[in-house]
């Protein structure tokens, strides 16, 4: 089974209002991915229909193990050996600040900052 390496993770935080109606104010956190096609034909880290991509699962966790969900922006096909990247966007309350992430099964530490 082809497998997929996260190879760094970057984290950018951004205070802009989610959506124009009024809710509890939440910001975004963007944490930026570049990983690895370690498999053996050309495919999307964002996966297709009939074949799952790691984005399956994203969540992110603050210091104290909340769990936050995230979403991968979709990115085109990935040669084999190739590498690329994408963004994942978390929506979190203003305070919260994400320490790791874990994509599929893979953790990944933040930098701190």
């Amino acid at each position: 089974m082809p497998t997929w390496l996260p190879a760094g993770c970057g984290r950018e935080l951004r205070a802009v209002p989610v959506f124009l109606v009024p809710r509890p104010r939440k910001r975004r956190c963007v944490v930026g991915v570049t990983f690895t096609n370690d498999g053996g034909r050309p495919r999307p880290f964002t996966g297709t229909a009939d074949e799952t991509g790691p984005t399956w699962r994203i969540s992110g966790y603050d210091a104290q193990g909340h769990e936050f969900h995230g979403h991968a922006r979709p990115v085109p096909d990935t040669a084999p050996g190739g590498t690329g990247g994408t963004e994942i966007v978390f929506e979190v309350p203003p305070e919260v600040r994400l320490r790791r992430v874990l994509i599929a099964t893979g953790m990944v530490e933040l930098p701190s900052g």
